[in-house]
């Protein structure tokens, strides 16, 4: 019983986070049919969703970008400088465009990839190989690589011994 609740459990949640991941995909296609009526004048609701999109795209793991501006002084000076294309996704202008329809792209990839390793028990094999490592990036500490290795060494050790004991193959408690 308590292996059967565990295998509910465990694909449970592959179900759940490969829908995660295929929300997330589907917000930012119906965010970008939003943002092709923009420019072609057609509506507004872009401008409602800018946000959104920016949160999308970093959690994505999508960089912001940059693009140069110049700004005419005078007949013979300008100034040059770069606008952040996170903050400037509304501008029409042509370069600009093109990058966020880039963004778009790679975003909604990034969210399908991560959807299909949901799907993939290669995916979930490493996971728990790299439990530590996964660990750690996740409350965002950055040790050593010996000291990282050391704890991978050790996890794995002990997931081993704590698997023979499960088959009974080992008895810890006989060592205490």
């Amino acid at each position: 019983m308590k292996l059967f609740l565990s295998i509910v459990i465990f694909i449970s949640f592959w179900i759940i986070r490969g829908l995660f991941y295929w929300n997330k995909a589907y917000q930012l296609k119906k965010i970008r049919k939003h943002y092709h009526s923009y420019l072609a004048k057609k509506d507004e609701v872009f401008l409602q969703k800018k946000q959104a999109v920016i949160s999308l795209f970093k959690e994505a793991g999508v960089k912001d970008f940059s693009v140069p501006h110049y700004e005419h002084l005078s007949h013979n000076q300008a100034y040059r400088h770069s606008l952040s294309g996170f903050d400037n996704l509304n501008v029409g202008r042509e370069d600009v465009v093109g990058i966020v329809k880039l963004k778009f792209d790679e975003a909604i990839g990034a969210f399908n990839t991560k959807m299909h390793q949901s799907y993939n028990p290669f995916f979930w094999l490493e996971f728990i190989i790299k439990l530590p490592n996964k660990i750690l990036q996740f409350i965002q500490v950055k040790p050593s690589t010996s000291l990282l290795n050391s704890i991978q060494l050790i996890y794995w050790f002990s997931m081993i011994l704590f698997g023979l004991h499960h088959i009974g193959i080992v008895d810890i408690k006989s060592w205490f």
